[in-house]
């Protein structure tokens, strides 16, 4: 995957959150804002990381990573990954980003068919 589709992945996938949370669904703001935290909580670390990988300080352990990624902040977390080029992740650190992504996604479902009321205003 290019830099510039990680990029556009990430981005979409927040908008995606926006459109469904206030347009589709009307989530309470809570969730959405939420979100947006992680993300972006998710994208510094992710930026921090690679400033000390170039600068060439000891980087941050794959957990640190992908704890702020599985919390909700996957989408900061890709599209820093985009920017910043993260070309030399290992193959099983792509494995686990993956897996990530989908235990949030599939959370979110999970939630949302299991709590309809929590979710929905």
């Amino acid at each position: 995957m290019t830099r510039l589709n990680r990029i556009l992945l990430g981005v979409m996938a927040l908008a995606s959150a926006v459109f469904i949370n206030w347009v589709m669904v009307k989530t309470n703001h809570g969730l959405l804002f939420y979100l947006l935290l992680t993300s972006m909580a998710s994208f510094l670390i992710h930026i921090f990381d690679k400033r000390k990988a170039v600068e060439g300080r000891g980087r941050l352990p794959e957990w640190q990573l992908l704890g702020f990624d599985i919390v909700g902040g996957w989408c900061g977390g890709l599209i820093a990954r985009g920017l910043v080029g993260y070309s030399s992740l290992s193959k099983g650190f792509r494995n686990r980003f993956s897996t990530v992504v989908i235990i949030n996604i599939a959370a979110l479902l999970f939630l949302t068919w299991m709590f309809p009321g929590l979710l929905l205003v």
